[in-house]
């Protein structure tokens, strides 16, 4: 179970120091660009795993971050584990992916659609 960390100890996310080299997300980036999206997800989990143990301020970030929506949401009691921030993980490094292959023209926007849920959205 994960231990928040202190409000002395704890940072906002945003200045959470970077984690990691451009060589490492150049080799990701091409995994997927050549491979496909699936071999980029075996490469990305054991990254976000090691990201996960080495870095208990985004790990608190992300779980503080998840019990906030779920307050917003009326489920005050859910209390995110370690999976949900994993998957919290995951999410924020797909959406990096996919606005790299965007922005390199890789991305078919002709295949993208929206459906918004929540009116706060708009």
């Amino acid at each position: 179970m994960m231990q928040p960390l202190s409000e002395t100890r704890r940072q906002h996310w945003t200045q959470i120091s970077e984690f990691g080299s451009v060589a490492g997300m150049r080799l990701m980036f091409s995994t997927c660009r050549i491979l496909g999206r699936w071999p980029f997800r075996v490469v990305l989990y054991p990254v976000l795993l090691w990201y996960m143990v080495t870095k208990p301020e985004a790990r608190a970030s992300s779980s503080d971050y998840l019990r906030r929506i779920a307050t917003f949401q009326g489920a005050s009691r859910i209390r995110p584990g370690m999976v949900t921030v994993l998957r919290h993980f995951a999410s924020f490094a797909e959406n990096l992916l996919d606005k790299m292959l965007l922005w390199s023209g890789l991305f078919k926007t002709d295949r993208v659609s929206s459906t918004v849920r929540n009116k706060w959205l708009l």
